[in-house]
């Protein structure tokens, strides 16, 4: 096992290598953002933890963590009262993950034919109106970050 610091402008990475998955954690001002990604640079496991995005939307900043996904930023501009802003993200994403925002959008919009659209086209089922918007708010996002809920 190797560790390595790099520091950058004003900020700093220390990896921890082996076995080809390097604990990546980024420290910019006093935030750290951390991952798991192969060696290669390709992400495995979610930026941060839910705990940590949860505190990133209540946080003072006027945008999100810089390495978050598009359907991530779109769940946290959502949470800040950015409707217009989040669906303009998960529209712009054509991955499934992106369709799964965007169908959460359009349920909390009340547009409830066009949710049941895009939950198909995420391959997810359609959620049921008796699940309240904030449940699935943070189910989307623990699956996005890899944080998932033990029960």
């Amino acid at each position: 096992m190797r560790w390595r610091l790099t520091t950058s402008g004003g900020s700093a990475s220390l990896r921890v290598e082996g076995t080809g998955i390097s604990r990546l954690c980024h420290f910019v001002g006093h935030q750290v953002c951390g991952g798991v990604e192969t060696e290669n640079g390709q992400r495995m496991v979610g930026q941060m933890s839910f705990a940590e995005f949860a505190a990133s939307v209540a946080a003072q900043d006027s945008q999100p963590p810089a390495n978050l996904s598009s359907p991530l930023r779109a769940l946290w501009y959502d949470a800040r009262g950015d409707w217009s802003g989040a669906h303009a993200l998960a529209q712009e994403d054509i991955t499934d993950r992106g369709a799964w925002v965007h169908a959460y959008l359009h349920r909390k919009e009340g547009d409830v034919s066009n949710a049941g659209y895009w939950y198909a086209r995420a391959g997810r089922p359609k959620i049921t109106e008796e699940t309240p918007l904030r449940v699935e708010w943070e189910q989307i996002a623990r699956d996005l970050l890899g944080d998932v809920k033990s029960t």
